[in-house]
Formats: structure tokens, C-alpha cells, sequence
């Protein structure tokens, strides 16, 4: 039986891999930065150990007699969050540079990266280029690998929600560029998926297509609001991003990374089967 380490299993999308592997009855290993965390993930696992990735030193032991590293560490994109100033490139390139390095003295077998899907232009953001250089270093560090791209989690979205329940549908630029996103648990499984994978990269996206207008409007029919979407001219947001840039950096590189996304069409395969439309239905439920 294969002995995976996942990192990162206490966030949202390490929780479901925690789980998807747990129901294929893998032998599982989590890093945790502490023991409260651990509490999240119901006991689904088989062994853990507390460590941080931006401390190699603490992590060290967690590598030993594992087959398969799946990292699923990266910046939160939830405001809530955004007390910790470490930057995009800190956590994203950095701490799993550490992971990496780990992953290769202890002759893992296997390194499983969950990063973005590429789209013209979106490497413009500091939150992508900080994906895509870690990408570059698995590459070219020998290690057996596969990277899964998906398009924007339908957790990143939830923002037009709690606009919505407030009677608010605010779109950043003319509101046309589409997206397909996706479902962390349908992320989740091609995660899992990817362990017998000989594919070095997979992208996917979910279901169904939407214009940044039609997720806006999706949210607002969901909450029982007949209002419109306003949309916010690119320039003068990009105008709030910068002036944001000296007091938070992490807020800026999170606002830069909203000016980017909501102007670009990232549509990837159809691979995810849960619907969008389901997923704001439950979570206005809360």
C-alpha cells in the first residue's frame, strides 16, 4: 500500500484530498502546523506530524518511508486570512520549495502539486507567477510528477455571494470574460486520481461555463434579489490596488490578482460534475 504525506490538509481543498484517500484506503500521513488543526480532519488519517513549511527543520521527519508527497500548501485567498503579510511568493514558491527539497532528500517516489490553470495574460499576478516558478522547480528537479491546474475553486466565489444576500452584484470590468470553475472536491478526486497518473500535467475546470455577469447574476437569483450587476471600470480599481500596495502587501497582491482573473477567460476542460448553482444554493443556506 502506498504511504502518502499530504500537505496542507488542514485548508480547504487538503481536507477533501484527506478524505477522497481515506475512501480509497490509502495509508495516510498530514502535516499540521499545530494539533488544534488536526481536530478539522476527524481523525482521517493514520499518522501526523506538527511542522511548518517555511521551518524545513520542523517538517524533517514527516518524509520518512513515504511514497507520495501531495502538496495542496498555498496563500489563502480568504480575506479572513489576511492578517499573516507573508507575501504569495513566501508561502506558494518558498514554503513549498522547503516541501520539495524534503521530498527529495528522503527519495520520495512522487510529488503531486495542485497549482492553476494557465491562461494568456494571468501570469501578470504575483499569486500565478508564484505557482508557476514552483511549478518550473518541480520540473527541473528529476522527481516524478504530476501537477493538476485547475480553474478558480467555487470557494473563491463566494464573495459574489455574500454581495448578493446584501442586494449587491458588483462586477470588476465589462463582466464578459468566462470562466468554468470548479468544485474543490472534484479537484479532490483528480488529485487522487493523479496517483496512478503518468500525466505531468492535468488541467480541469467544472461543468459549466459562466461570464463573470452570469455568476453575478447567478448569486443574486439564488439570494431572491432582482437587482443588476454594476460593473466597476478595470482602471479605477486597478487605481485602489495600487494605493493599497504600501500598507498590506498581501491585500495588494490579492487585489492585482482580482484585476487579473475577472478580465481573462480561464476555461478549462470539463472534467467536474457539481454545479455551481447548487453550491451558492447551500452556502446561502448558512
Amino acid at each position: 500500500m502506498k504511504r502518502i504525506l499530504v500537505v496542507g490538509a488542514t485548508g480547504n481543498l487538503g481536507r477533501l484530498v484527506v478524505s477522497e484517500l481515506k475512501q480509497k484506503g490509502y495509508w495516510i500521513r498530514i502535516l499540521a502546523r499545530s494539533v488544534s488543526k488536526l481536530q478539522i480532519l476527524k481523525g482521517e488519517f493514520d499518522d501526523h506530524k506538527i511542522g511548518d513549511i517555511l521551518d524545513p527543520e520542523s517538517m524533517r521527519t514527516a518524509f520518512s518511508e513515504i511514497d507520495t508527497v501531495i502538496s495542496c500548501a498555498g496563500a489563502s485567498l480568504n480575506l479572513k486570512d489576511f492578517s499573516d503579510n507573508k507575501t504569495f511568493e513566501e508561502i506558494n514558491l518558498g514554503g513549498n520549495l522547503n516541501v520539495l527539497r524534503e521530498a527529495l532528500r528522503a527519495g520520495v517516489s512522487k510529488f503531486i502539486y495542485t497549482s492553476f490553470l494557465r491562461a494568456e495574460g494571468i501570469q501578470k499576478a504575483e499569486y500565478i507567477r508564484s505557482h508557476d516558478l514552483f511549478s518550473e522547480a518541480i520540473r527541473n528537479s528529476g522527481i516524478n510528477y504530476t501537477i493538476v491546474r485547475p480553474t478558480a475553486f467555487f470557494s473563491i466565489l463566494l464573495e459574489f455571494l455574500e454581495f448578493a444576500k446584501k442586494g449587491i452584484g458588483i462586477v470588476i470590468g465589462d463582466g464578459k470574460a468566462r470562466i468554468n470553475p470548479i468544485h474543490e472536491k472534484d479537484v479532490a478526486k483528480a488529485v487522487v486520481d493523479a496517483l496512478g497518473s503518468e500525466e505531468e500535467e492535468i488541467n480541469i475546470g467544472g461543468p459549466d461555463i459562466f461570464t463573470r455577469d452570469q455568476i453575478t447574476e447567478l448569486a443574486l437569483k439564488v439570494c431572491g434579489k432582482s437587482k443588476k450587476p454594476i460593473h466597476i471600470p478595470i482602471f479605477l480599481n486597478r487605481i485602489l490596488v495600487y494605493l493599497l500596495r504600501p500598507f498590506n502587501r498581501r491585500i495588494f497582491q490579492f487585489m492585482q490578482f482580482g484585476n487579473t482573473v475577472h478580465t481573462l477567460d480561464i476555461v478549462g476542460p470539463q472534467y467536474g460534475v457539481l454545479r455551481l448553482e447548487d453550491y451558492f444554493r447551500e452556502k446561502s443556506k448558512r
